[in-house]
């Protein structure tokens, strides 16, 4: 047979696949239409796996009888959507346009957002069905009914042992269901990042596994309690990280768990009406997959609230770099903000970006997934607000090659010390030990004197606002009196309910961690509520959050900094004109390198704009090259 020969298509036109009754079998047939998009035609997309790109299978196009050859992934996502006695209209991309003209996928990347609208339906194919596939939808299931469930479930569900797993009609953790939950949580379509525009746009999803329905909803719901350390010892690997099964803060999250925990605060965003900007949606994908890196960018036109005023037009002949620089230009020339200089990764992957230019490339940097911005969040519990820049905009100026970046910089002070790697959280234990001494050792320098616990942990934490009852330059932090505190307010603990990221002061949520993991800490905190230990839980995830892809650094006249891990001793932090976080620079031939955004304690709310700041700004031109 030969090869099937695609037509132009006309403007605001698409091709509907028109899937052909038959047995499971039996070959793909299907027929292909041009129509048009504002004539609402009714069919319903299909969002799966590329996978191997093999080919090794055909669809045979009617009535010429030409084929159109497929991967694996499609074969088997057509073979389980044909049903025997019913044609089907569906749009897939593979099949729907032609990969081998440039011209027509830059065209077709701009009707994206309105074929997802408009379609009746998407399916989202997670692959063939297994023995375990219905064991583990049944108990996904469970355990999204249990989410509402009363305090004693709760910890039940935090403790994840088994007696209490099966006292609550859960299975045990040995059971082939969990296998199950972990294959579907594990899918690697979840890696996608086309996924993230297929499955948001369209308000009814169906996921499909095999001939198997399933709620899609019920899996980002599930990556949300594994985000808090709810079963998560159960939803990885074996060969994976394990954390404490008490009181244990998250360790470490398979990447598709991740993501399925970032889609799910995007839906939900979404469905509110909060569209995000790109520069928002592009630093949440980042740890997603894109065969073409430039894809990176183009699969969020149909998203983005400002992609009609970035006027960003899918180019398939432009370079990676070429079209990562023209997206950082056009997203600073149309802010009053520098947020996107938050997104420089600490590794850059093509050479020839500027050190000012997010690479939106780096799929498969274990950091990257688990890496959080300190300004660019959706969650809610990760939004700090910061306004280290006070009230000032940015004013971007580009050299003609658009290389060369200049903004208005105001430099505050050189870093004399940094660990020069990330800060080991898997062990509360022996981090809070970390953080008893290196406390002791740094309240000598005098800047934040007895308040030097309170002001480390406020900086491994990346704390916002100062909402707390604890004041780091006055209060007396010692390891003592925070245990007492903690035991005074032990009837509060016992007399509330238990509920998640329910507005704790952060300094309460610490004195629960603190007295349970500090050094001497004693044996029966242990047993002195659930609500310590939710509170602990909850501390060592937002320590776990910030510091576990940054080091930790001070400078000369004693800030403490949660910096870029590749920071170095004689790096500058700098505050820029429009910037919400100071920044760390690398002098380089009488210009200077963006290293990344930093968290500086003391100076993330304007303080070194107050009157009463010994600070002298003074704002000059600085290039980053």
């Amino acid at each position: 047979m030969p090869p099937f020969k695609y037509h132009p298509l006309a403007d605001n036109h698409i091709r509907v696949l028109t899937l052909l009754p038959g047995e499971r079998d039996d070959p793909i047939v299907c027929t292909l239409d041009h129509v048009s998009v504002a004539e609402k035609p009714i069919f319903y997309a299909l969002s799966y796996e590329w996978g191997n790109p093999d080919f090794k299978y055909r669809a045979t196009v009617q009535p010429t009888g030409d084929h159109i050859p497929i991967t694996s992934s499609l074969w088997n996502a057509l073979r389980d959507l044909r049903e025997t006695d019913e044609s089907q209209k569906l749009w897939a991309d593979a099949i729907c346009i032609n990969q081998q003209d440039y011209h027509e996928r830059s065209s077709q990347v701009m009707l994206m957002g309105q074929i997802y609208q408009s379609a009746s339906f998407v399916v989202v194919y997670g692959g063939p069905e297994t023995e375990y596939t219905t064991p583990g939808m049944k108990l996904a299931e469970q355990i999204s009914n249990l989410r509402d469930g009363d305090d004693d479930e709760l910890r039940v569900l935090l403790s994840g042992t088994d007696a209490g797993l099966l006292s609550v009609g859960l299975p045990a953790s040995d059971d082939p269901a969990w296998v199950g939950l972990r294959s579907l949580l594990h899918l690697t379509w979840a890696n996608r990042a086309w996924m993230v525009q297929e499955s948001m746009l369209c308000s009814q999803n169906i996921f499909l596994v095999g001939h198997e329905e399933f709620e899609w909803e019920r899996l980002p719901q599930i990556a949300w309690l594994s985000h808090l350390g709810i079963f998560s010892h159960l939803l990885t690997h074996s060969d994976e990280k394990q954390f404490d099964s008490t009181y244990g803060h998250l360790q470490r999250i398979h990447p598709t768990v991740s993501n399925l925990y970032e889609l799910g605060n995007l839906r939900e965003s979404h469905h509110y009406g909060d569209r995000c900007p790109l520069q928002t949606l592009l630093p949440i994908i980042r740890s997603f997959d894109c065969k073409d890196p430039r894809d990176k960018v183009y699969c969020l036109l149909g998203l983005a609230s400002n992609a009609g005023q970035l006027a960003i037009r899918p180019d398939y002949n432009a370079g990676v770099e070429e079209v990562y620089i023209d997206v950082a230009v056009r997203i600073l020339r149309n802010s009053d903000n520098c947020d996107l200089l938050s997104t420089v990764s600490s590794r850059q992957s093509p050479p020839r970006l500027p050190s000012w230019v997010p690479d939106w490339s780096n799929y498969g940097d274990p950091l990257s997934s688990l890496h959080r911005y300190f300004t660019i969040n959706i969650s809610n519990y990760l939004d700090r607000k910061y306004c280290a820049g006070g009230d000032t905009i940015s004013e971007p100026e580009f050299n003609a090659d658009c290389t060369e970046l200049t903004l208005n910089t105001a430099f505050i002070d050189r870093i004399d010390y940094t660990t020069k790697s990330h800060l080991e959280c898997d062990d509360d234990a022996k981090y809070a030990q970390w953080l008893d001494s290196k406390s002791r050792t740094l309240s000598a320098q005098g800047r934040y004197k007895k308040g030097s616990l309170a002001a480390l942990w406020r900086t491994l934490a990346a704390t916002g606002p100062l909402d707390d009852r604890m004041d780091d330059d006055t209060d007396d932090d010692s390891s003592d009196d925070l245990r007492d505190d903690l035991s005074d307010d032990s009837d509060y603990y016992h007399g509330h309910s238990i509920a998640y990221f329910d507005g704790w002061p952060r300094d309460e949520k610490f004195k629960s961690w603190w007295s349970i993991y500090a050094p001497n800490a004693p044996t029966d905190m242990r047993a002195s509520g659930p609500k310590i230990g939710l509170k602990a839980r909850e501390f060592g995830l937002e320590l776990f959050v910030f510091s576990r892809t940054r080091s930790f650094s001070t400078t000369g006249d004693g800030y403490f900094c949660l910096t870029p891990l590749h920071t170095q001793e004689g790096d500058s932090i700098v505050l820029i004109k429009g910037g919400r976080t100071p920044f760390v620079v690398r002098e380089k031939g009488g210009n200077y390198t963006l290293v990344g955004e930093a968290y500086v304690h003391g100076l993330m709310q304007g303080e070194a704009f107050d009157e009463k700041n010994v600070l002298e700004l003074d704002f000059k031109k600085m290039t980053l090259v």
